[in-house]
């Protein structure tokens, strides 16, 4: 859920550079050629490609990351109110032809942090309910999710911290079945390291010498799940992902994950390593003097380079892969108060996407 939190606070945010008080915002996303689409894997897809739609949180980041970084977009149609602190209080949101998928609503704590999010389907008979709560540090404490009112069917998570009220030492989670796992964070201040180690209530056991299958057990299972490196100056370097044991192995490695910095403490270089087939990928980056992105590559040499305009906004993107280069431009159009109201997408000289909003103030 501290995923959800920052994607409302990052909403909430991205509007301009106005002072005047955001009511609502109504967007959609219009497609100006019939035969190109959102981005799908199969025919069958809908209306928001192959992945469908999601949540919120997970569609809005989807659609950002293919608009801006991509030639080729997903889709959006919501609804979003704020109160007069900023806050998402509900949102609505749609297919193409504007039929109801979900609607939701968030209700805050004293201290403008996310107590309860419900979500209701389109006819209004089913919903599900997050309640969540917090420490004296204003740290999540615990996640209620349960599905309708009469249903038996919940997920728990609780947290504890360290006498701090800051490190988290510990979660646990819990469905209507009991408990189910645990993750444990030990801290090392002279290695600069944080160990997870993962706890499950079963073990391996076999019906006969070709069978196996995971019964319940008091002790259960404990193995390291991932290892963080940081160095002095409390940047990630590395990490080391670990994979559960199994019926005839102990846990192992399972991959590395190494990281390099430039001077402003940008992410330049991720080295991906896999031990178990001896692939190795690299990803590249390189940013401006105000710390915007300008140039990436990935493992399969796709090159991308960003340019702005005086504002910092995303202005021509230039992707150049083995098939060629793709220029992918952009357009904005902006309200009386600077906030921009319709941006549009445009491939190779030709306009084929409009992001559009409606802005109501208070």
């Amino acid at each position: 859920m501290k995923f959800l939190t920052i994607f409302i606070l990052l909403t909430n945010l991205c509007f301009g550079q106005t002072e005047k008080k955001i009511k609502s915002i109504r967007e959609k996303v219009i497609f100006l050629n019939d035969s190109i689409q959102n981005y799908k894997l199969f025919e069958m897809d809908g209306d928001y490609g192959h992945s469908g739609f999601i949540s919120p949180e997970a569609t809005t980041s989807r659609f950002n990351q293919h608009w801006y970084n991509e030639y080729f977009v997903h889709y959006l149609n919501n609804q979003r109110n704020y109160n007069e602190k900023g806050l998402l209080i509900s949102e609505d949101w749609f297919y193409k032809d504007d039929n109801l998928i979900s609607s939701y609503s968030y209700n805050y704590t004293e201290f403008d942090s996310l107590a309860r999010i419900k979500e209701t389907n389109a006819d209004n008979t089913d919903f599900i309910t997050t309640d969540l709560t917090y420490n004296y540090k204003n740290l999540l404490r615990s996640e209620l999710t349960y599905w309708s009112e009469d249903s038996q069917n919940f997920s728990l998570k609780l947290n504890e911290y360290d006498e701090s009220g800051i490190k988290l030492i510990k979660e646990s989670f819990f469905n209507e079945e009991g408990y189910d796992r645990s993750n444990f964070y030990s801290y090392n201040n002279e290695k600069n390291t944080i160990i997870v180690k993962e706890h499950v209530p079963n073990v391996w056991s076999t019906y006969d010498a070709k069978s196996y299958y995971q019964k319940p057990d008091s002790i259960g299972t404990y193995y390291t799940k991932y290892i963080k490196y940081f160095d002095k100056s409390s940047q990630l370097i590395k990490v080391l992902y670990f994979s559960p044991p199994s019926y005839n192995s102990d846990s192992k490695l399972n991959r590395s994950i190494f990281y390099k910095y430039d001077n402003s403490k940008n992410i330049i270089e991720q080295k991906f390593i896999f031990p178990y087939s001896n692939e190795e990928y690299i990803y590249q980056k390189k940013y401006d003097k105000e710390n915007k992105l300008t140039w990436e590559k990935d493992d399969e040499g796709i090159t991308k380079e960003y340019f702005y305009d005086a504002k910092k906004r995303i202005k021509k993107l230039v992707i150049t892969n083995k098939n060629g280069v793709v220029e992918v431009t952009f357009k904005y159009r902006f309200d009386k108060f600077e906030n921009w109201i319709e941006q549009i997408k445009i491939i190779n000289g030709i306009e084929r996407f409009i992001w559009k909003r409606e802005i109501v103030y208070y």
